[in-house]
């Protein structure tokens, strides 16, 4: 795969004060806050526009609690878009895709949680909606499943 790196966005799901506060704790969170910090350093460096996605929900992630922020060791910065969704998918419910259609961008790299909900159903929307996708590896996690005790 060919990546144009002046058609590419950075985009960062749910990264959220309520989803760490939740009964199970994210996996890796610390290490997780730092790459994310990390890569949206890179890409701003390198004039990837870095995109926010924000979940609402009615319990842990409602709008006007402190749940739904941005998780406070994320550095936004004023001219990073967000978009507010109350699904899964930020292609649903916004206008993130046509957006993205305007600055002709290609490519998105995804970062963010949860991997099994969010981060997957973004990246599939994305897909069928012709991206390029990327993962970031470390940069993206989930709840930590309870270890199992065997015998």
């Amino acid at each position: 795969m060919t990546i144009k790196w002046e058609k590419t966005a950075l985009i960062v799901i749910d990264v959220q004060v309520g989803l760490f506060r939740m009964k199970r704790p994210i996996y890796k969170a610390e290490e997780l806050l730092e790459n994310i910090n990390k890569v949206t350093d890179k890409a701003r460096k390198a004039g990837i526009p870095v995109i926010y996605v924000q979940h609402a929900n009615k319990s842990k992630l409602a709008k006007e609690t402190e749940g739904y922020n941005i998780h406070p060791s994320l550095k936004p910065q004023k001219e990073d878009p967000r978009y507010h969704k109350t699904v899964g998918s930020a292609f649903e419910e916004t206008s993130l895709h046509e957006d993205l259609q305007k600055k002709g961008i290609e490519t998105l790299v995804i970062t963010g949680l949860m991997t099994n909900a969010c981060i997957n159903k973004n990246s599939r929307a994305a897909k069928k909606l012709g991206y390029k996708v990327i993962l970031v590896s470390d940069g993206h996690s989930r709840d930590a499943k309870e270890e199992k005790q065997g015998k």
